[in-house]
């Protein structure tokens, strides 16, 4: 006859178990599938109103007669970091079957920080203190009212640790002269974390430093622990208070606090052991740019600015450059700046000139990403990156930015020279229409006309933007007859300016100023105002999106073209590009303008309509993200690109065509030409 396997039979007694040792007002929820979870307890208070208060439950059963070979139990570190992840705390509960006894403990308690790298099992053991008894309810309720405060958004600062050292001395130093070392240490802090001595019952935060290790512990809703068995009296004495306190940042920071995290790491960092170990350091850094606390971070590295740590240095000024420094103060900007070229400095004193080459270009990325007036300097550092690192000029990225430089010095044909030389080094297709746009402003129209189709036949998925200038392009060709031309702006913004002439005398002065320069954006707009007197409104619309592909920053002759388009016939199938377009440069400002144009229509033009229309469909535009990207250099030209969002969270990049070696880091905010 079939029989049941003892295994189900072990897992139904330890679920009866756990059951009936719940007080009555609790509830427990069987999951079902279980996934990695038996269950769900909900507290009810004495009234038998819900607390809110739940936590997870994942049951394990053992008959193993000695209760010692039972505590042992092991599980994936995969379902252990998945615990961490959910919103409720999880339960860890072994039934002893021969004794009948239950014990217990949090899985946010058990720390895998220091796994080695590629483990799959984790052992845990389960403490024989830890029992279920009458005091547990009690307990539990305390721990989850903690854990809900600590997951806060806003979580109660500051945060009291109990500081719990076993024996009068550690290491060779007194109990009370570690106490009062770790006091003062974290009076730069005490608004953030204090200490007593105090250990109530329960979960709360704590520092328990015994002779092999100590445990910095977030009431168990996270945890770290750090083997002290090299620690010297000399490390105790200079260094221990700095490593409790940058552990407890990273505590914070694994809860979700990472402002709290960067604030106390900024401080205690570059006095830590920790400083040189690789998953510190770059939790640090994490904590830095998901807290935004930049300046803080750019404190930390003026502290590292010694030749040994000039690369970490280098590296705590990435979080700040994430953003292209926009979220900084003009002086927070000028002292990141001023720290740059202080570690350039000293790689160049210390004969680096490869970091310092990539100093260099560090420094003209975030210069070239602070607008016109800083675009000569990014050049100067761009240029001197290769003069001291010869392969960058081997690398299509560097002319790709060289490119953008130089357009926004109106140096175009200098620009579509640094896009063919990227190109011929193996750039990504979207430097093609960069290279166009170029071409384009440097009068040369045919050619940029043919090269924006030729990329247009081969792109379906192509910015707005391009279609529109090869649009225009044409228009252009059709309107001028130019097939090329030195562009004379100065003397066309003079023939442009037509306010003092009748409509007559005015287009022939616009006619002459496009002859001059036909993108001069000031005779477009005012022909298309003349076109549209004259009764031309399709002439109108493409003078006004020829105003605004030209300015790009004229919200006005957008709206006026996007106005047009609506109620042209020939030119109906511009609107979606013209909308995309003027909204992705303007923004708001579009917007405005758009809607009081179109209220000063006719009383029976629909501009309510039009103006709602064109908002659901710039909002149904996935926008751009702000990623940032870190490129691994390695011999020669090769490197490899790593592509990360906000707080430096990773996203998967295409794979270089260069195999890399890791040698160095860059870091690129991504900013538009």
């Amino acid at each position: 006859m079939p029989s049941r396997p003892r295994a189900h039979q072990l897992e139904s007694e330890s679920k009866g178990h756990f059951a009936a040792l719940l007080p009555s007002r609790w509830v427990f929820r069987e999951a079902n599938p279980d996934y990695g979870i038996d269950g769900q307890v909900e507290l009810f208070d004495q009234n038998d109103k819900a607390t809110g208060l739940m936590f997870l439950v994942q049951l394990k059963a053992s008959e193993a007669p000695d209760v010692n070979d039972a505590l042992g139990i092991q599980f994936k570190i995969d379902t252990l970091r998945y615990y961490r992840k959910l919103d409720l705390p999880v339960m860890i509960a072994l039934y002893h079957s021969p004794t009948k006894t239950l014990y217990w403990k949090w899985a946010h308690e058990l720390d895998t920080f220091h796994a080695a790298r590629g483990q799959e099992y984790f052992t845990i053991r389960m403490s024989k203190d830890v029992v279920w008894d009458q005091k547990t309810p009690s307990l539990i309720q305390t721990d989850l009212s903690e854990f809900r405060e600590l997951r806060a958004p806003n979580v109660p600062l500051p945060q009291t640790f109990s500081l719990v050292i076993y024996g009068n001395q550690f290491r060779g130093v007194p109990a009370a002269i570690v106490e009062s070392n770790l006091i003062e240490a974290a009076a730069g802090v005490s608004n953030l974390v204090t200490f007593s001595r105090e250990n109530p019952p329960g979960s709360h935060p704590n520092v328990v430093i015994d002779d092999a290790q100590i445990v910095v512990s977030l009431a168990g809703l996270t945890s770290l622990t750090f083997h002290t068995t090299t620690y010297s009296t000399e490390i105790v004495t200079a260094k221990l208070a700095h490593d409790i306190l940058t552990a407890i940042a990273l505590v914070f920071d694994r809860a979700g606090h990472s402002n709290v995290a960067a604030q106390i790491a900024c401080q205690h960092l570059d006095k830590s052991t920790f400083l040189e170990t690789p998953e510190v350091f770059f939790a640090v850094l994490r904590a830095i740019a998901k807290g935004r606390r930049l300046t803080d971070g750019l404190r930390l590295a003026e502290a590292l600015l010694q030749p040994e740590m000039l690369p970490l240095a280098q590296l705590l000024l990435v979080p700040a450059l994430m953003s292209g420094g926009s979220s900084l103060a003009a002086s927070e900007r000028e002292y990141l700046r001023h720290l740059m070229k202080r570690v350039i400095e000293g790689f160049e004193a210390c004969g680096e000139k490869k970091q310092a080459a990539t100093g260099h270009y560090n420094l003209g990325h975030h210069l070239r990403a602070q607008g016109h007036l800083q675009q000569r300097g990014a050049l100067r550092h761009y240029r001197l990156a290769a003069k001291s690192d010869p392969s960058y000029a081997q690398r299509h990225y560097y002319w790709r930015e060289i490119g953008g430089v130089l357009f926004g010095l109106g140096r175009f044909g200098c620009s579509a020279n640094a896009y063919e030389k990227a190109l011929r080094l193996g750039a990504f297709s979207d430097c093609i229409p960069l290279r166009a746009d170029a071409l384009m402003f440097a009068g040369r129209y045919k050619e940029a006309h043919e090269l924006f189709r030729k990329y247009l036949d081969s792109e379906s998925g192509a910015d707005a933007e391009w279609y529109l200038k090869s649009f225009a392009l044409g228009e252009i060709a059709r309107l001028t007859g130019l097939e090329k031309q030195r562009r004379d702006m100065s003397e066309a913004t003079r023939l442009a300016d037509v306010k003092m002439l009748n409509s007559d005398d005015a287009k022939r002065s616009l006619e002459k100023a496009l002859r001059k320069d036909a993108l001069c954006a000031l005779a477009w707009f005012n022909l298309a105002i003349t076109s549209h007197t004259q009764g031309e409104p399709d002439d109108a619309l493409v003078s006004f999106l020829l105003a605004g592909l030209i300015a790009r920053c004229d919200p006005d002759a957008w709206a006026h073209a996007l106005l047009f388009s609506f109620v042209s016939k020939n030119y109906q199938c511009l609107v979606g590009a013209i909308a995309i377009t003027a909204y992705r440069i303007n923004g708001k400002l579009f917007m405005k303008s758009l809607d009081r144009i179109a209220k000063q229509q006719d009383p029976k033009f629909p501009a309510n309509e039009i103006v709602d229309a064109v908002w659901q469909a710039v909002n149904s535009v996935e926008r751009q993200r702000d990623n940032f990207e870190v490129r691994i250099l390695g011999q020669g030209s090769s490197y490899q690109s790593l592509k990360f969002g906000p707080g430096l969270t990773p996203i998967a990049l295409p794979e270089a065509n260069n195999k890399p070696t890791e040698t160095e880091n860059e870091s690129v905010p991504k900013t538009p030409t």
